[in-house]
């Protein structure tokens, strides 16, 4: 791997775990709050509450990794044009496909990881939670208490 193409590497996956973080927070906490409400009504300790939110993880960075790396690329490319360091890679004899394989490497990687995510973790996930909601709705543990 050449020395700019761990650049552009380097600068892409800084910018994309750093925008798929926030994205992630952002939506995690939005769908939280309609989770609340078991804390609320049933008296679901926090530990569940956490391990719930959790499982629903999977779902959310399926559809937002994608995004982010769109997002991510395109504002690297963009700032790197205005810089003028296109025109460097260019002016040294690097093609445009040169300069994009790092970004068609993350791609191929990603969509690896979504067809992972998609095939095992998110049926996995989906069922675990079923499973628990199913628990903290039957469980007469909190109907005795009250």
């Amino acid at each position: 791997m050449k020395i700019l193409d761990r650049y552009i590497l380097k600068q892409i996956i800084i910018g994309f775990v750093l925008v798929l973080a926030s994205m992630t927070t952002l939506v995690w906490l939005t769908q939280s709050l309609r989770m609340i409400d078991m804390i609320v009504t049933k008296g679901v300790p926090i530990r569940i509450f956490l391990k719930l939110t959790v499982l629903v993880l999977p779902n959310f960075l399926q559809i937002l990794s994608p995004l982010a790396l769109f997002a991510v690329s395109l504002f690297t490319l963009i700032r790197m044009q205005s810089d003028k360091e296109l025109m460097v890679m260019k002016a040294v004899g690097m093609s445009t496909a040169d300069i994009m394989k790092p970004l068609f490497g993350l791609g191929v990687v990603l969509a690896i990881l979504g067809y992972f995510m998609s095939l095992v973790l998110i049926p996995q996930s989906n069922t675990d939670m079923r499973e628990m909601k199913w628990q903290i709705k039957n469980n007469l543990s909190h109907l005795m208490l009250q």
